[in-house]
């Protein structure tokens, strides 16, 4: 290749794939003879290439952290609104009264129109 000539979206293609593998820029030049049958490049022309598909990578791994770190103390945020009006210490609430009643012999029967859970007996002590 001649000096300073631009690279073909193929080799730019080929470069990302290698890099993904993990391998040395001496071990680049290696594969895109043997593979591709492109001219070699120089070991500085391939360390370009790798600076950019570096700094790509860290921005993008970085957007992705953000959002999702964005998500999760929007949940945790939530959850404690949810702990903090009732919501959370009412189901724990009702949990306990269950098994409480289920512990006497009592089996729950819940009623879906009123939200209401009554007990029957299902177990005789």
């Amino acid at each position: 290749m001649g000096k300073g000539q631009d690279f073909s979206a193929e080799e730019i293609e080929f470069l990302v794939q290698c890099f993904m593998k993990g391998l040395s820029n001496k071990d680049i030049r290696e594969e895109i003879q043997e593979e591709t049958g492109l001219p070699p490049r120089s070991a500085r022309s391939v360390g370009k290439i790798r600076k950019i598909y570096e700094a790509v990578k860290e921005a993008y791994e970085q957007k992705f952290y953000e959002a999702a770190k964005e998500k999760l103390e929007g949940h945790l945020r939530e959850m404690a609104e949810k702990a903090i009006e009732g919501e959370a210490g009412l189901n724990i609430r009702q949990a306990i009264d269950i098994v409480e009643h289920m512990a006497r012999g009592l089996r729950p029967i819940y009623d879906e129109k009123t939200g209401e859970i009554s007990y029957e007996t299902w177990l005789e002590f």
